[in-house]
C-alpha cells in the first residue's frame, strides 16, 4: 500500500508496485492512528505531494532494499550543516566565558559536551544521520582545508603537533577537498583524554575551541583520519 498525501492534507492509499528512493523516517496520522512511516521521493510527482509506506506486513507485501546507483548522490542536509556551524559558534563563545575558564577540568568537559545545547544537538543529529538513517552508506564531505593523518600514527601526534603540520594538498585542477569516509565524529581534539583544565583559548592550538569533524577513511589503501575545521567545512552528505 502506497500512501499519497496531497497539498490539501488528504491522505489516500493505493495498491502499487514501485521503486522509489527513501527519504528517511517520519510519523503520520493514518486512519486515526499515528504510524511510523518511510517517506519516499518520486521525481515524477508534483512537488507538493508526499509519498509514504508503512513498514508492517498488513500494508506491505514485499519490500526489497536496493542500493542507489553509485552515480547517485544525496542532497546535503542543510539543517545538519547549520547545526554543526551553530555548535562551533557556541563552543567558541563558551571557552571565552569566565564560567568555563574558572571551572575545573571535569566541569569543563560537562559544560562543553553535556550542557551546551547546540553542541549536544549537533552530535546527536550527526549520529542519527550517519549511524542510523544512512547506516552502511559512505560519507562525503567537502571542505576548503583539512589535515590528513594516517590512522596508525595519529595517536603519536598531539593537537599542537598537528596544528604545526602542513594541511593536505589539493589534487591538480581541484578547488575544494572531496573527502569520502566510513565514519564521522564531531569532537574537540584538545579535550580528548585531557587530564588538566583549560586555562585560556591558547590551549586550543588546533581547533581554536571549535569542534572539528574527524572523518575516518578505512577503505583506502592507507586508513586515514581527515580533520576538518568547521570554518573550512562546506557540506556533508551520505553517498551510495
Amino acid at each position: 500500500m502506497l500512501y499519497r498525501k496531497e497539498s490539501s492534507g488528504d491522505i489516500e492509499g493505493e495498491f502499487a508496485d514501485f521503486t522509489l528512493l527513501s527519504q528517511g523516517l517520519d510519523v503520520l496520522e493514518i486512519d486515526g492512528e499515528r504510524k511510523l512511516v518511510i517517506a519516499l521521493k518520486d521525481p515524477n510527482s508534483p512537488p507538493d505531494t508526499s509519498l509514504y509506506i508503512i513498514p508492517d506486513t498488513t500494508r506491505l507485501s514485499k519490500c526489497i532494499r536496493k542500493n542507489a546507483p553509485r552515480a547517485m548522490e544525496f542532497e546535503p542536509d542543510y539543517d545538519l550543516i547549520e547545526c554543526l556551524r551553530s555548535a562551533a559558534s557556541a563552543a567558541e563563545k563558551l571557552i571565552k566565558s569566565d564560567d568555563f575558564i574558572n571551572a575545573d577540568d571535569i566541569e569543563q568537559q560537562q559544560r562543553m559536551f553535556d550542557e551546551e545545547e547546540a553542541i549536544d544537538k549537533a552530535m546527536s543529529k550527526l549520529v542519527y544521520t550517519f549511524d542510523n538513517l544512512y547506516q552502511g552508506y559512505q560519507i562525503r564531505c567537502t571542505a576548503k582545508k583539512c589535515w590528513a593523518i594516517p590512522v596508525d600514527v595519529y595517536e603519536s601526534y598531539s593537537p599542537e603537533d598537528i596544528a604545526g603540520l602542513p594541511t593536505a594538498t589539493l589534487e591538480p585542477g581541484k578547488e575544494i577537498f572531496e573527502i569520502n569516509g566510513d565514519a564521522v565524529e564531531f569532537f574537540v581534539p584538545e579535550m580528548i583524554d585531557r587530564k588538566e583544565k583549560i586555562t585560556s583559548a591558547a590551549d586550543f592550538p588546533l581547533s581554536h575551541g571549535q569542534p572539528m569533524l574527524r572523518i575516518t577513511d578505512a577503505s583506502s589503501g592507507e586508513p586515514t583520519y581527515y580533520l576538518v575545521p568547521i570554518d573550512d567545512f562546506l557540506s556533508i552528505a551520505p553517498v551510495a
